[in-house]
């Protein structure tokens, strides 16, 4: 059977909170976007309980009822790395340990307000594989551990600020393999050892 486990906006009348993007973050609750009628589509958490389902961080504050609307979650040990935009450094990479205080702007991968676009997200040896755009080396691998230090760009396949755009991102044993492109031989499979 189903049943409403809240209702999330309860200022608009027969109003939805349109929730969207749901994810178990195998940690004991789950991630969505949702949005209240007040803050925008913003980052909610729940444990499938009426209490336990609460607006976890008002990311983008930029505006009254402006949104974040984060997206494309991936769990890392403890922590959940998603993509949102705070309404000034565009869509980058976030991190969040599922406390308000632990939601935090990991990385501006594209500086300024452009957004890197974070997506594609595969978890393998402590570390998430990912295509972003710096907004110099086109869309391309890269890789976090979840720390700043530990967030880099993994390889610029087409170089320059071409993007090899890579797509298909999947485990392979003790590899990843991904679809892209050099700019030479069109889409191609490439194999990485996350060197």
């Amino acid at each position: 059977a189903q049943s409403l486990v809240k209702d999330i906006n309860v200022l608009t009348a027969n109003g939805g909170s349109t929730p969207s993007a749901p994810y178990d973050t195998g940690l004991g609750y789950a991630l969505f976007a949702a949005n209240d009628g007040t803050n925008g589509t913003e980052l909610w958490r729940t444990d499938g309980t009426p209490m336990g389902t609460v607006l976890v961080k008002d990311i983008n504050t930029s505006a009254a009822g402006a949104s974040s609307s984060p997206v494309s979650f991936a769990t890392l040990g403890t922590l959940v790395c998603f993509a949102a935009n705070d309404g000034v450094n565009g869509t980058e990479l976030w991190v969040t340990d599922g406390t308000t205080a632990g939601t935090t702007l990991l990385v501006n991968i594209a500086t300024g307000s452009a957004s890197s676009l974070p997506a594609s997200f595969v978890a393998f040896g402590g570390r998430l594989l990912f295509k972003a755009d710096d907004g110099f080396n086109g869309a391309e691998l890269w890789a976090t551990d979840g720390t700043v230090a530990g967030t880099a760009l993994l390889r610029d396949i087409n170089h320059g600020s071409a993007s090899s755009t890579p797509t298909n991102l999947v485990r392979l044993g003790r590899s990843e393999l991904y679809e892209a492109t050099d700019g030479n031989s069109g889409v191609d499979r490439w194999l990485s050892d996350r060197t």
